[in-house]
């Protein structure tokens, strides 16, 4: 082999690795989850028990490569009972911010498993309907401001190419909580990337 062969057959080498490289590294900008693409979404908390009335979040967000991160503002009446067998209602008033990592996901992105978390921060409304007798003391006063963690496990279903179901198990952990200091939370709900 001659000087010359040698030599355009390294360049060669070389154009190809770096044009192999290149293109893996770079998000494919068909998938319906790219980096920098925002997304809005409205969720349901249900819960097991018919009585806790529906609760509801409002979020807004971005994808990232293998991820995403949504700040968000939610609803999720409960109720504990109380010694004297009656129910105090309450109302946490949450927002928060979230991490997703992408553990899972289909080619086109058209089905994506989650897992993360975030923090959050919010205020306690206790009996807001009044349903407990004014002659009770309940020893929980009108509020109290809550904070904590959430670990999160979420799941997308694409319908459309900008529209998808979600799904979600979240278990707050509320530090500060006069109620209850850990719950579940499942969530259903729309997101839509604009």
């Amino acid at each position: 082999m001659s000087y010359e062969t040698e030599k355009r057959g390294c360049i060669r080498s070389v154009l190809i690795a770096c044009i192999v490289f290149f293109a893996s590294s770079h998000a494919a900008s068909a998938q319906r989850t790219m980096k920098g693409q925002l997304h809005i979404g409205a969720q349901a908390s249900l819960s097991a028990d018919p009585r806790v009335p529906i609760g509801g979040e409002l979020s807004f967000g971005s994808y990232l490569l293998d991820s995403h991160i949504s700040g968000w503002i939610n609803v999720t009446p409960d109720y504990i009972s109380l010694p004297t067998g009656h129910q105090l209602g309450y109302i946490p008033i949450n927002v928060g911010a979230d991490y997703m990592y992408r553990v899972a996901a289909t080619r086109a992105r058209s089905v994506n498993l989650y897992v993360g978390g975030g923090v959050f921060l919010g205020w306690e409304l206790y009996d807001p309907f009044r349903r407990v007798p004014s002659y009770i003391d309940t020893g929980f006063g009108k509020g109290n401001f809550i904070y904590g963690v959430a670990p999160a496990l979420e799941s997308e279903f694409f319908i459309t190419r900008t529209v998808a179901l979600t799904l979600e198990a979240r278990m707050p952990v509320s530090i500060s909580s006069k109620t209850e200091i850990l719950k579940l939370h499942l969530k259903a709900g729309l997101r839509v990337n604009i």
